[in-house]
C-alpha cells in the first residue's frame, strides 16, 4: 500500500532529523541531490507546509500525482540520507 509506506518513510525520517547530530545543512545537501521536481515537493510539504491539495494546485498536477511525487521523492531523500550514514559509519 503506497500510503502506507509513505507514512513509514516520512515516520523514518522526522525520528531521523530527531536524532543527534542531524543537522539543517546535511539535509539541505540531501535536498540538493534531488532532482528538482523531488526538491520541489519536498519543500513545499515540509518547509512550507502546505495541504496535499495546495500543493497540487502549486504544482499544477492532479492530487494522485502530487501524491505519487512525494512519495518517491521521500523514497530517494531516504536512501541518499542511508547512504549517507553508512559513508559516514564509524569503521568497526
Amino acid at each position: 500500500d503506497h500510503l502506507r509506506a509513505l507514512v513509514e518513510i516520512h515516520e523514518k525520517t522526522l525520528i531521523r532529523m530527531k536524532q543527534p547530530g542531524a543537522t539543517d545543512e546535511l539535509f539541505s545537501q540531501i535536498l540538493q541531490r534531488l532532482p528538482a521536481n523531488e526538491r520541489d515537493v519536498l519543500v513545499l510539504r515540509f518547509y512550507s507546509d502546505l495541504a496535499m491539495k495546495d500543493m497540487a494546485t502549486h504544482l499544477g498536477l492532479k492530487l494522485s500525482a502530487t501524491k505519487m511525487r512525494l512519495y518517491r521523492a521521500l523514497e530517494h531523500f531516504a536512501v541518499l540520507l542511508q547512504a549517507d550514514d553508512r559513508e559516514h559509519a564509524p569503521l568497526v
